[in-house]
C-alpha cells in the first residue's frame, strides 16, 4: 500500500502471547484510535539569555481508542480487554498502518496498563473508551521501551 491513508485502513492489535513470541490479535471494532507522544520539559534558562530555554526531560506515551461492543453475542476482544482494566494487567498494543505482518508496514509497539469509560449516549452507538498509559515492564531484566517497528 502506498500513498495517503484513512483511519479505517489502519490496524490496532493487542498481544495475547509473550513479548518474545507475540500473538497479535486485531481489535477490529476499534474506533478513533490515537496516540500522543509528549514530553515534560525542564527549565535550562540562565542569565546568559533573556529567553526562557527548555530541554526535554521525559517523554510520555498515551494511546486512546473507542470500541463498539455488542450486547448478547460473544465478543472475544472485549472479553479480553475488560479484565485487563479490572486487574491492572500489563498489555502490549501495536498501532499499525496496515496488517501487522505485511512487508513495509510500520507500527508502534509498547506496554501499557488501561482504564475504561463506557459511553451510552442517547442518540449514538454505545462504546467503551479505553485510555492506555505507558507502564514499566521488564523482559529477562531488560526494560521494554516503546519501539517503532518496520516489517
Amino acid at each position: 500500500m502506498a500513498g495517503a491513508l484513512v483511519g479505517r485502513e489502519c490496524k490496532l492489535y493487542y498481544n495475547s502471547g509473550t513479548f518474545g513470541t507475540p500473538t497479535w490479535t486485531e481489535i477490529t471494532r476499534a474506533i478513533d484510535v490515537a496516540y500522543t507522544i509528549s514530553s515534560e520539559r525542564g527549565d535550562v534558562s540562565s542569565r546568559i539569555s533573556i529567553w526562557k530555554m527548555e530541554k526535554k526531560a521525559l517523554n510520555g506515551l498515551e494511546l486512546t481508542f473507542g470500541y463498539r461492543y455488542r450486547q448478547g453475542v460473544t465478543d472475544a476482544v472485549f472479553d479480553a480487554l475488560r479484565p485487563m482494566v479490572l486487574s491492572n494487567t500489563v498489555v502490549e498494543f501495536a498501532v499499525a498502518d496496515g496488517a501487522i505482518a505485511t512487508t513495509g508496514n510500520e507500527y508502534l509497539r509498547a506496554s501499557y496498563q488501561i482504564d475504561a469509560n463506557v459511553n451510552q449516549p442517547l442518540t449514538d452507538g454505545v462504546s467503551a473508551e479505553f485510555t492506555a498509559f505507558l507502564t514499566s515492564e521488564e523482559d529477562s531484566g531488560t526494560l521494554r521501551e516503546p519501539s517503532w517497528v518496520t516489517v
